[in-house]
């Protein structure tokens, strides 16, 4: 059992500790004495821990001084012992008066005193708390062991480690408080608010937006901890506490290390079946798969139609957020690309298109949607539909777009529709380009998109002014449209977008299968 306490420094004979306020408190039993040179020990010391400083970490202001010492009471510390160090700031009345409201002990010591000494002796002391805590330890590597060996699932893997610590865990995402390994359930929604709450005031109080090692959360009468995990995406271990004792911080960390390399595992394993998946779509859109080949890979990789094809205009970190979310939630996908745009293959559902509008909404997302389809031999159709949705989207903001559905005001809704518009416009042009191997198209694309000035244009075309001034004559003559007309002139426009919209959209002359649709998981 601990058997020093607070008082009992102040008689050690080798150190000069006196008692400057909190006397109520010079009872209260030490586990552990640790110098601290960060200004907030509450986030990552243990109840019963002693801080030991020169003084750096004192603020400066009375008010500030009062609050330092009201936070590490609330966090059940044992208390402070402050050397004399004439460079910090004097402690003030304000500090001496909040210690012993709460009864919380501040001790002066001598600027000669030996923080070593004083560490040792407290060690001595509880060497059979230090032996409990070893033996927690040991217990966490060896259940570490055991899962590798036998090959434990991530939810297996966190009970075990539950039963150590003698509270339930969960490995979650902090900002989104999401489970981040498989077959953990989601926190309650009033968890997932406080725990992003006091993560966010933690973020606004370090002048480094650093989180603690160590974050305590209340919600309701029940405490819980929330631990940073050291992998190299953002991941906290979420320590749900019950009636029982507090874990020793020592061992929070270790069962952090074990979570770690856990997700590790489960990253390694989730990168090579997106690898192996990757090949798959990557070959499929080519149309380099045989439908028979095609449709035993997707029953390998768990995709049943109907289907849904996606163009996801992401950043590489956010559609690795995205894809680690179905994986993790057990929704079977195929992703393939290297950005800014991602194609996606997925079961389709009735609720598939309000789920991915809050996906493209919370992730800040652009998504063209492929109408849905039963046949793997239509995956490479199915692609050019995403494509095709999503450059007829509007620029700016997260949105989905359906194929045939949502697109630009004016802009053909359809490959059909588009095939018209440029046959009518553009047609002439295009026939006289193939036969002359002319580039009267590009510069009438250049010419509106330079505003109609024959100077810029040449500059962007790297041609003379006159030559830009006689292809515009003849793209009038050849179409019998006026640039100089506005209706001519949007005409034209649109039907330049219609055909760069062309080039994405799926080949005419091949069968699409529309299909029924079933439930599937929540993908948002």
């Amino acid at each position: 059992m601990v058997s020093i306490s607070v008082g009992d420094l102040t008689a050690l004979p080798h150190a000069t500790i006196s008692a400057l306020a909190g006397h109520r408190g010079l009872e209260r039993m030490v586990t552990w004495a640790q110098v601290v040179d960060i200004p907030s020990p509450w986030d990552w010391l243990d109840p019963g821990d002693l801080v030991i400083t020169s003084g750096g970490i004192v603020p400066v202001t009375p008010d500030a001084q009062a609050h330092f010492v009201e936070r590490m009471a609330a966090a059940g510390l044992s208390g402070l012992l402050v050397g004399d160090d004439p460079l910090c700031a004097p402690i003030s009345a304000a500090m001496l008066q909040a210690a012993d409201r709460c009864g919380f002990p501040v001790l002066l010591a001598d600027y000669q005193t030996s923080w070593i000494e004083i560490v040792r002796l407290v060690a001595r002391a509880n060497l059979t708390t230090e032996g409990q805590t070893l033996s927690s330890i040991m217990r966490v590597h060896n259940e570490m062991r055991v899962g590798l060996v036998t090959s434990r699932t991530s939810s297996e893997v966190l009970t075990a480690l539950g039963k150590v610590v003698g509270h339930p865990l969960s490995v979650i995402d902090p900002t989104t408080c999401e489970p981040l390994l498989p077959g953990i359930a989601p926190l309650d929604p009033g968890w997932a608010r406080e725990v992003t709450t006091a993560l966010d005031n933690h973020r606004r109080e370090d002048r480094r937006g650093a989180v603690p090692l160590i974050t305590r959360v209340q919600h309701g009468d029940e405490t819980a901890l929330a631990i940073p995990i050291p992998v190299a995406h953002s991941a906290m271990l979420f320590v749900r506490l019950g009636s029982r004792e507090t874990p020793k911080l020592a061992v929070l960390q270790h069962v952090a290390a074990a979570c770690a390399l856990e997700m590790t595992r489960i990253d390694a394993h989730l990168e090579k079946a997106r690898r192996a998946g990757s090949a798959v779509m990557s070959e499929a859109l080519q149309g380099h798969l045989a439908p028979g080949i095609l449709a035993a890979h997707l029953d390998d990789f768990g995709l049943e139609a109907p289907y849904a094809c996606l163009a996801i205009e992401s950043s590489a970190e956010q559609i690795d957020t995205v894809a680690r979310r179905w994986a993790v939630r057990g929704i079977p996908h195929l992703m393939s690309g290297v950005g800014p745009v991602y194609s996606v293959l997925l079961p389709s559902a009735p609720s598939l298109v309000d789920e991915l509008r809050v996906l493209a909404a919370r992730q800040d997302l652009r998504i063209g949607m492929s109408e849905p389809f039963s046949t793997p031999a239509a995956l490479g159709d199915a692609g050019k539909q995403a494509r095709w949705a999503l450059e007829t989207m509007p620029r700016g903001g997260a949105a989905l777009a359906l194929y045939g559905e949502d697109t630009e005001s004016f802009l053909p809704r359809t490959l059909l529709e588009c095939e018209h518009t440029v046959d009518r416009v553009l047609g002439a042009l295009l026939d006289y380009d193939a036969q002359n191997d002319g580039e009267l198209v590009k510069t009438l694309r250049a010419y509106l998109e330079c505003d109609r000035s024959p100077k810029r244009t040449a500059a962007v075309l790297f041609v003379h002014n006159q030559t830009v001034n006689y292809r515009i004559s003849r793209i009038q003559e050849i179409t019998g449209r006026s640039l100089r007309a506005t209706a001519d002139v949007s005409e034209f426009w649109f039907a330049l977008r219609a055909l760069a919209l062309r080039d994405t959209a799926p080949r005419r002359g091949r069968a699409f299968v529309p299909a029924r649709k079933y439930p599937m998981h929540d993908v948002s």
